[in-house]
């Protein structure tokens, strides 16, 4: 009796040994895997987005050493409005999580306030605009793609013009977008946005077209591309 307990203690070391193993493997894999995508510029974006509140930092943590610096003013050139910004360090940011409320959408010139989600599924557009997970947060200098329904929410878009001036208000900072151009792409068009570009800071709003609610088939997108003239710049 006592041979076979040992026998059996020893069957019970020699598997836990081999999986305590395969664990601390797993885990520093994951950890280093992390580390990879914060230090990447398109997936340091993904791993904010996705890190829970207790793992971001709130608003005003270690500000008084890290003051706003004004960069440049308003200015016009060309006919268009050139970017006004201050810049300040992202812990300042709460990264909102999937599912959350984190912003207003706004275009006064055709009557649209709407919550700004952050994700894009069914329950979020709903209740708003929904923002693609995989796209930037506003201040962060690339692409912020967001999408509606035409019938509810971003039904005001059929109104849009290009210079309309569209608002995001966030509880960091409020940001302006001038229209430069609306385009008509098929919904599955890979050209019709770039979510790795950081040359400029692009709002890119999309719905199902055309607008009249009997239309059965809808496999064309309004876009939406508006480019930001004023607003604080997150520094990474």
């Amino acid at each position: 009796m006592t041979e076979r307990k040992s026998k059996m203690s020893q069957m019970m070391s020699a598997l836990f040994i081999p999986i305590a193993i395969a664990i601390v493997i797993y885990l520093f894999m994951y950890s280093g895997a992390i580390f990879f995508l914060d230090h990447t510029t398109y997936g340091r974006v993904i791993s904010l987005m996705i890190s829970s509140n207790e793992n971001t930092a709130k608003s005003g943590d270690n500000l008084e050493e890290l003051p706003n610096i004004t960069l440049n003013e308003t200015e016009e050139e060309d006919g268009q409005i050139q970017e006004t910004s201050e810049e300040f360090f992202n812990t300042s940011v709460t990264i909102p999580k999937y599912g959350e409320e984190y912003g207003m959408l706004i275009g006064q010139s055709i009557g649209m306030k709407i919550p700004l989600m952050m994700g894009d599924s069914e329950a979020q557009l709903k209740r708003g605009a929904g923002q693609y997970l995989g796209s930037f947060l506003p201040g962060y200098g690339g692409t912020i793609l967001a999408a509606g329904h035409n019938i509810t929410h971003f039904f005001s878009l059929s109104k849009i013009r290009e210079k309309d001036i569209l608002e995001i208000d966030t509880s960091y900072g409020q940001f302006q977008y001038e229209v430069r151009k609306i385009q008509v792409h098929a919904y599955n068009d890979p050209k019709a946005y770039d979510l790795s570009q950081q040359d400029e800071e692009i709002l890119v709003l999309y719905t199902c077209y055309p607008f009249e609610v009997m239309s059965s088939l809808k496999t064309d997108r309004l876009f939406v591309y508006a480019q930001k003239i004023k607003g604080p710049k997150v520094v990474w």
